[in-house]
C-alpha cells in the first residue's frame, strides 16, 4: 500500500514547474483500486496552475486500447498487471506510444525500474515511498524531459542542416579511416553524392600515394589526440592547387576518441592573392629601396657589397659541402662498381676512346692468360661496336684458341666516356652445341630409317597375315576336314592373336603414313549426325555384351560439314572402343554433337575408370597406355589416341579431354564448320588400311 503523508504541505513544492499547459491528462495503469484511488487524490490536490485529470485502467490490453483511441500527456504504469508482468509490460507500453511513461514499482524492485528506463520509460517511482511528495514532480519532470529531447533533436537537425550547407568541406571518419559523414560541399568536390561516400575510404577517391598520406595523418591524430592545422599543395589537371585542412579527434559522449573530424577548404585563390600582394609589396619595397639608394648611394653600396660578400661566402661554403658530399658518394659508387667488376665471373675490360685498355678484371686476365700490368696501357685489338654482341677468337700464350662472346656498352669512367666490354668464354658451350647438332642430325636420320622400316615391315606383314588368317578361317569352317573341340580352341586363340597382330600392323602403317605426309584426306560434305548414329549402332552389340548403355544425342535436323567421313569414323571408333574397354559393367557411354559459334563439337562421354592427373600430359603420345590391368582381356596397341590426335589436326580441329579417376572421361573434338568441298578432288585410292581398321575394331 502507498504511504500517506502531509499532502497539502508537500504538493505545494511543485508550483515552480512550468508545464506546456495548465491541464495534464494522465492514464493510470494499475490493477489495485486502492493504489489507483490514492494516486488520483494526490494529483487532485496538486497546486495551481497545474491540474491533472486521471483515467484509470486495470490491464495492459485496456491501456493499449486507450492509447490508440485517446490523447494523453503521460502514463503511470504498474509493472504487475493481470495480463502482463515485469519489464515486458513497460516495453509494450513504450512501443505503443511516444508520450512519457513513468513506472511504479515496489521498494525491492528498483532494479526493475531502472531496467524499464533502459527499455524506453521516462522515469520510475517506488510505491512504498511517499508519492505525495514526488508524484506530481515526477510527471512534470517526464514532460519537461520529453520537451528537452525534442528541442535537442530540433537543435541537432538545425546543426546538421547548417553543416550540410557550410561553404567549408566537412567530413567524419572512424578509426579505420572509413567515412561516417560528409557534407554537401565535400561530396561535390569528389563529384558524387554524400551518401555514396559513407562506408568508403580515401583509396576509393584519391591516388594511392595521396590516400596513404591521408590515412597516416588520421592515424597520427587518433594516436596523439591533437588537432592539426595543415596547408598542402597538389596538382589537379596540370594546375597547382592549395588546400587548408583542420583535422581534430572526433569523440563520443564519454570523451573517447572514435575517429577524425576534418574541415578543409580550397585556398588557392587566397594563396594567389597573397603571392600577388607579396610580389606587389616586394616591388614597392624595391622601388623604395632604389629611391633610398639614390639618396644615400655610397652608404647603400657599401652595405650591399658587404651583404653580397657574406651571402657569397655562405653559398660557397654550402656549395663546397655539397660537392664534398657528392664526391664522397661518387667515390663510394665507383668503388662498388670496381668491386663488382673485379668479382664478376665474365671478363670485363675498360677501353678508352683511343682503343687502349684502362682496366681489366681477374676473369679477363685469366681468359687472356696474362697479368694486369701486361694488359693495361696496351691496345685492345678487337673492333668495338657499342650495344652489340659479337663472337671473337682469343689466342692465349700457350697457343690455345678459345671462342668468346663480347658485348660493349658506353659508360662514364673517371670523368670520361669509355667502353665497358664484357667477354664470356663460350668455348665449351660452342663445343656442346656442335655435339648436340651432330647428335640431332643422327637422331633425325635414325628416325627416318625407323619410319621407313615400320612402313615397309607393316606392308610386308599384311600379306602373310592375311594368308594365315584365311587358312585358319578355312580350318575353323572345316572345309579341309573335321576338327575336334581341342583343335578348335587352339585355332580360335590363334585367330585372336592374328587379329590383334593385324590391328597393330594397321595402326603402325597408319601412324607412319600420317607422319610421313603420305596420308591424304578425301573430304566431302556429309551429315555428321548420321555418321555418329551409324557408328554407335555398329558398336551397340559389343557394349551390350559388357552390360553397358551406349547411346547418342544429336540434333534431329542434322549438321552438314565438309570432312573425310572414313577418317572421322575411324576417330569415333577409337574413342568408343576405348570407352567400352575402360568402363566397368553397368556403366554408360554417350556420344553427342552440337553446332556452336561456327564450329561443330563432338563429345564422347563415359562413366569409366578415368585417367589419373599425372597421366594427362602423355595421353596422346605414341605407344602409351593407361588404365590397363593385369590378366586376360583385349589389349591395345598404344597408338589409338595418337592416331586420333593426328587425324583431328589434319582436319584443322582440336581435341580436348576432361577426366577424373573413377568418375569418367569426356573427349571433345572441335571441327571448323564449313560446307565447301575442295576445288579439286584428290585421286581416288582404295584405302585398304582404313577398311581393315574399321572392320577389325
Amino acid at each position: 500500500m502507498l504511504l500517506e503523508g502531509n499532502m497539502e504541505t508537500e504538493t505545494k513544492e511543485i508550483t515552480h514547474f512550468d508545464a506546456d499547459r495548465n491541464l495534464i491528462n494522465v492514464l493510470m495503469v494499475e490493477d489495485d483500486a486502492v493504489d489507483a484511488r490514492l494516486v488520483e487524490q494526490i494529483l487532485a490536490q496538486s497546486s495551481k496552475p497545474v491540474e491533472f485529470t486521471v483515467e484509470s485502467v486495470g490491464s495492459l490490453s485496456a491501456a493499449i486500447d486507450c492509447l490508440s483511441s485517446k490523447k494523453y500527456d503521460v502514463v503511470l504504469l504498474d509493472l504487475g498487471l493481470p495480463d502482463s508482468r515485469g519489464i515486458e509490460t513497460a516495453q509494450k507500453v513504450c512501443e505503443a506510444t511516444d508520450i512519457p511513461v513513468v513506472v511504479l514499482t515496489g521498494i525491492g524492485d528498483e532494479e526493475m525500474g531502472r531496467s524499464a528506463i533502459r527499455g524506453g520509460a521516462s522515469d520510475y517511482l517506488v510505491k512504498n515511498l511517499p508519492l505525495n511528495v514526488l508524484l506530481a514532480r515526477t510527471i512534470i519532470y517526464a514532460l519537461e524531459r520529453k520537451k528537452a529531447i525534442e528541442a535537442l533533436a530540433r537543435s541537432e537537425s538545425k546543426f546538421r542542416t547548417l553543416v550540410e550547407h557550410l561553404p567549408k568541406k566537412i567530413f567524419v571518419k572512424d578509426k579505420n579511416s572509413v567515412y561516417l559523414f560528409s557534407n554537401q560541399n565535400y561530396a561535390q568536390d569528389l563529384k558524387i553524392k554524400p551518401e555514396e561516400i559513407i562506408g568508403k575510404t580515401d583509396y576509393d577517391f584519391y591516388p594511392k600515394e595521396l590516400a596513404e598520406k591521408y590515412c597516416a595523418d588520421d592515424k597520427r591524430i587518433i594516436e596523439t589526440g591533437k588537432t592539426e592545422d595543415i596547408e598542402e599543395k597538389y596538382i589537379e589537371n596540370g594546375e597547382e592547387r592549395w588546400v587548408h585542412t583542420i583535422k581534430t579527434p572526433y569523440k563520443d559522449a564519454k570523451g573517447n576518441i572514435i575517429g577524425v573530424l576534418g574541415i578543409f577548404r580550397d585556398i588557392t585563390e587566397q594563396k594567389k592573392t597573397k603571392e600577388f600582394l607579396l610580389e606587389t609589396n616586394c616591388q614597392l619595397q624595391e622601388t623604395s629601396q632604389k629611391l633610398f639608394i639614390a639618396k644615400q648611394e655610397l652608404e647603400k653600396k657599401n652595405l650591399a657589397l658587404e651583404k653580397a660578400r657574406e651571402e657569397l661566402e655562405k653559398r660557397v661554403e654550402e656549395r663546397t659541402a655539397e660537392l664534398a658530399k657528392a664526391n664522397k658518394t661518387l667515390q663510394a659508387t665507383e668503388a662498388n662498381l670496381r668491386n663488382t667488376i673485379r668479382q664478376n665471373a665474365d671478363g670485363i675490360v675498360i677501353v678508352d676512346s683511343n682503343g687502349t685498355l684502362r682496366f681489366v678484371n681477374p676473369a679477363a686476365c685469366s681468359l687472356f692468360n696474362r697479368k694486369p700490368e701486361e694488359l693495361i696501357g696496351e691496345a685492345f685489338g678487337f673492333p668495338i661496336a657499342a650495344g652489340q654482341s659479337t663472337e671473337i677468337e682469343v689466342f692465349r700464350r700457350n697457343g690455345k684458341q678459345n671462342t668468346a662472346e663480347m658485348h660493349t656498352v658506353k659508360i662514364e669512367w673517371e670523368g670520361e666516356s669509355v667502353n665497358l666490354v664484357s667477354i664470356r668464354d663460350i668455348t665449351e658451350h660452342k663445343l656442346t652445341e656442335e655435339v648436340l647438332k651432330k647428335a640431332n642430325e643422327k637422331l633425325t636420320e635414325y628416325n627416318q630409317l625407323k619410319d621407313e622400316f615400320v612402313s615397309t615391315a607393316s606392308h610386308e606383314l599384311r600379306t602373310p597375315l592375311s594368308i594365315i588368317m584365311g587358312a585358319i578361317r578355312l580350318i575353323l569352317d572345316e572345309i579341309p576336314g573335321k576338327i575336334v573341340a581341342e583343335q578348335r580352341d587352339v585355332l580360335t586363340t590363334a585367330m585372336e592373336s592374328v587379329n590383334r597382330l593385324t590391328k597393330i600392323v594397321d595402326s603402325l602403317l597408319t601412324i607412319s603414313r600420317i607422319e610421313s605426309g603420305k596420308l591424304d584426306l578425301q573430304k566431302t560434305v556429309v551429315n555428321i549426325c548420321e555418321l555418329i548414329k551409324d557408328t554407335v549402332s555398329n558398336y551397340k552389340p559389343l557394349a551390350q555384351e559388357k552390360n553397358l548403355s551406349l547411346d547418342f544425342e544429336v540434333p534431329e535436323e542434322g549438321i552438314g560439314i565438309c570432312l573425310d567421313p572414313d577418317r572421322i569414323k575411324q576417330i569415333l571408333i577409337n574413342l568408343i572402343s576405348n570407352s567400352i574397354k575402360f568402363t566397368p559393367e553397368g556403366g554408360w557411354i554417350k556420344v553427342g554433337c552440337v553446332e556452336q559459334d561456327g564450329e561443330v563439337r563432338i563429345c564422347v562421354h563415359d562413366s569409366g575408370i578415368g585417367v589419373a592427373k599425372e597421366d594427362m600430359p602423355k595421353l596422346f603420345d605414341k605407344f602409351t597406355q593407361f588404365g590397363r590391368k593385369a590378366g586376360p582381356g583385349e589389349k591395345g596397341t598404344g597408338l589409338g589416341l595418337a592416331i586420333v590426335k593426328k587425324l583431328v589436326d589434319m582436319h584443322d580441329g582440336r581435341i580436348d579431354v576432361e577426366s577424373e579417376p573413377n568418375k569418367g572421361t569426356t573427349f571433345t573434338i572441335t571441327l571448323p564448320l564449313t560446307t565447301e568441298a575442295p576445288v579439286e578432288d584428290l585421286p581416288a585410292e582404295t584405302d585398304e588400311l582404313v577398311e581393315n581398321t574399321l572392320t577389325n575394331n
